[in-house]
């Protein structure tokens, strides 16, 4: 089990009395350095945020849930998707991480950067990639629990949603040359959510999810959440966010 450095950053202090669901600020906070919007690069053409992604350890391997993934694969042109069972790779498109963190003079620095291998396994919801490292770059490792957690136990999911982008996505050329307006043409949230673990499952409870373990909680989620780490109370990872409770599958 590696490190985690999650338990050193303050989230609860931004929650007001009785509060399940609250923001952190959306730019320069540290939870930023390791926990990331998720872009998807259309033809290396442009930018979509489509979720969540986050670091587990310092040499840049991040998790995300492998749906994100299969809406990549929707972009590829085969019309035959994305298979647990079978390598395949993306070439028209890919991924990557905004990786944000506030700079000594008070400015926030930005750096878009591509996930490199990304493999899922076969059984849950979950991918691995790696980062390139980026030099001066500081990565936030929020580790992976050994195990499960139990039924009635308190969670936060912690991720990115109400994201607002120009329409038809962010130029990279923009992006490349640094002409793109961060501050004024795009937006997200940075927002955690507070529930009870209700149920485990298993094996097949959840339609396509591949036969694996999940958890479900009455924590009250939005889109974009997905892929974003689901956090017990000693500040690791129990769970990889996968979907809002109205889409679960019996």
């Amino acid at each position: 089990m590696s490190k985690c450095e999650l338990t050193t950053i303050d989230i609860d202090g931004y929650r007001e009395a009785g509060q399940s669901v609250w923001d952190l600020p959306p730019w320069n906070h540290p939870i930023g350095q390791g926990l990331f919007p998720l872009f998807l690069n259309l033809s290396s053409d442009r930018f979509i945020p489509i979720g969540t992604a986050f670091c587990v350890s310092h040499l840049g391997l991040v998790a995300t849930a492998t749906h994100c993934i299969e809406e990549a694969f929707k972009y590829e042109g085969s019309g035959r998707g994305y298979s647990r069972r079978k390598k395949r790779t993306l070439e028209r498109t890919g991924l990557n991480i905004l990786h944000h963190y506030q700079l000594e003079d008070g400015n926030t620095r930005l750096s878009l950067w591509p996930i490199e291998n990304a493999n899922g396994g076969m059984q849950g919801d979950v991918v691995f990639g790696f980062i390139p490292p980026l030099p001066g770059a500081p990565l936030l490792n929020i580790g992976l629990s050994p195990g499960i957690p139990r039924a009635h136990t308190v969670v936060k999911t912690i991720g990115y949603c109400e994201f607002k982008y120009p329409e038809g996505g962010i130029p990279r050329s923009a992006v490349d040359s640094g002409t793109f307006d961060w501050e004024h043409d795009y937006s997200h949230k940075l927002r955690v959510s507070e529930g009870t673990i209700d149920a485990i499952y298993l094996r097949r409870y959840l339609r396509g999810f591949g036969d694996g373990p999940c958890f479900q909680t009455n924590a009250l989620t939005g889109h974009g959440q997905s892929g974003g780490p689901v956090i017990a109370d000693n500040g690791y990872a129990c769970g990889i966010h996968w979907s809002g409770l109205d889409e679960l599958q019996g």
